[in-house]
């Protein structure tokens, strides 16, 4: 007897079909509060260009967060190769816990375009949006917003700290 049938469709005879969907879990999302202050050590700042001709500037942060301890990690900001400002900087902080481990990525557009808010003769800030962009451990399924004030030392032109404030998200 010939039979007429694709060998396509022979190959497959001998497998075994999947028969049920998997679906992926589903984590929710849990808002959290990253209020605190970081110090930034500009002495210790790095510079490096990308392959694309920018340049990017890593300064050392360390803090305290409310409600999660001690944080160090690193503010990097960037520029194009023509010197303008590549949005966005980004905060990466450890959790260096044993008891409490995690990292995440704070996101914010520095682009200032006027002077400082002036709060004493040495002493300024700027203030931007920022939003938790990534995170792991503690913080892998977590939201947050807010802003970010930068202080800045008005005679150095240098930043000297940096203030995260968490808006409440409107579900609390």
């Amino acid at each position: 007897m010939n039979r007429n049938s694709s060998l396509a469709f022979n190959s497959l005879e001998a497998r075994k079909l999947l028969t049920v969907a998997h679906v992926a879990a589903i984590h929710p999302v849990t808002p959290v509060n990253l209020g605190g202050t970081l110090t930034v050590n500009v002495n210790n700042s790095a510079q490096s260009q990308n392959l694309d001709g920018s340049w990017t500037t890593s300064v050392p942060v360390s803090g305290t967060l409310d409600g999660y301890g001690k944080v160090k990690g690193y503010w990097a900001t960037s520029i194009d190769q023509f010197g303008n400002y590549r949005a966005p900087d980004s905060i990466e902080l450890q959790l260096p816990s044993k008891k409490t481990k995690g990292s995440l990525t704070i996101d914010f557009n520095n682009h200032n375009t006027g002077k400082p808010t002036k709060v004493s003769p040495t002493l300024g800030f700027y203030q931007h949006a920022q939003h938790l962009a990534s995170g792991s451990g503690l913080f892998a399924h977590t939201s947050e917003s807010g802003s970010i004030e930068l202080m800045d030392n008005l005679k150095k032109g240098d930043v000297t700290r940096m203030v995260l404030i968490t808006v409440p998200s409107s579900s609390t």
